[in-house]
Order: structure tokens, then C-alpha cells, then sequence
């Protein structure tokens, strides 16, 4: 199933707004895609997907 770029676009954001959130409390070091994704309810394989740079 496909999804609509702007619900790519959509989750985008809320991976760049939850990043944001977890490095203000802890700091780059302790921001990963393994307490990124299941804060907004994706899995870690999901991350790459949205990014086009690794």
C-alpha cells in the first residue's frame, strides 16, 4: 500500500518535531532511531524511508 506524499510529508514532521523533543531532554547522544520511532508509534525500519540520506 502506498501512501500519499503528504502523509509522508506528515510524518516527517513528527519525526523532526519528536527528535527535537528527546535531544532537548537528553541530548544528541541519547537521541537514536530506537527511542525515536516508537514515540510517535513507527517502527525503526520506518525512519529510512522518509530520509533520503543514511
Amino acid at each position: 500500500m502506498r501512501y500519499s506524499n503528504s502523509h509522508k510529508e506528515e510524518i516527517r514532521e513528527k519525526l523532526l518535531a519528536s527528535g527535537r523533543a528527546i535531544a532537548k531532554r537528553g541530548g544528541f547522544t541519547t537521541t537514536g532511531v530506537d527511542a525515536l520511532m516508537p514515540a510517535i508509534g513507527l517502527t525503526g525500519g520506518e525512519f529510512y524511508s522518509h530520509f533520503p540520506s543514511k
